[in-house]
């Protein structure tokens, strides 16, 4: 069996190569179950190596969160232009959640994942309060759609957030052994936007 470290992207520097397999770690095993040890031998560094970088484990989960908001701030920004119509902000926002979980998967799965995780209560709050930012601009979106007649007046904005959220949510951290089923492939967002846009995200 090929070690999980051949799973870090090539290429990038020692902090993020810190982060992948902290958030590998941290997905398999919890906050609490994993240890700084075990990242440094993950990622191939001795301690103070790591700790140049981070003064605890504590700090390495901040900058991890953030560094995990960071990039998918920068691919949304990429691909969700303030300007082009609601339906293209709509399907650049899948498109930039299908880059960012084919460049970063442990990353995505670590965020997806989050919520579930025993943390720190002083790092717990941080998280809720970038989750629930999250999901503003994704309501933001919904309602702006719904004002510019893409989505029914009737339609319920948050139960629609639901549904996009959790189907993404499925796709990014289903295991290849589950037995869920459901009509997509990991990554096959051009798929749920085409349903999306066939059954949900018309005006009647």
């Amino acid at each position: 069996m090929k070690s999980s470290k051949t799973k870090i992207r090539r290429g990038v520097d020692t902090k993020g190569r810190i982060f992948q397999a902290a958030a590998e770690l941290f997905n398999r095993k919890g906050y609490d179950g994993v240890s700084i040890r075990e990242i440094c031998e993950e990622v191939g560094v001795g301690k103070p190596t790591l700790y140049y970088y981070f003064k605890d484990k504590d700090s390495l989960l901040l900058a991890l969160i953030d560094e995990a908001y960071r990039l998918g701030f920068a691919f949304f920004s990429e691909h969700v232009k303030p300007h082009r119509r609601w339906i293209d902000k709509f399907h650049g926002l899948l498109k930039a959640a299908a880059i960012y979980s084919q460049q970063y998967p442990e990353l995505v799965r670590f965020f997806l994942l989050m919520p579930q995780m025993s943390l720190p209560s002083s790092i717990e709050k941080k998280a809720v309060n970038l989750k629930r930012a999250e999901v503003k601009y994704f309501t933001n979106l919904l309602e702006e759609g719904r004002r510019e007649n893409y989505i029914a007046k009737t339609m319920n904005v948050e139960l629609l957030l639901v549904l996009i959220l959790g189907s993404i949510q499925l796709m990014l951290t289903k295991s290849d052994s589950s037995d869920i089923h459901y009509p997509w492939h990991a990554h096959d967002f051009e798929d749920l936007f085409t349903f999306l846009d066939n059954n949900l995200l018309h005006a009647t």
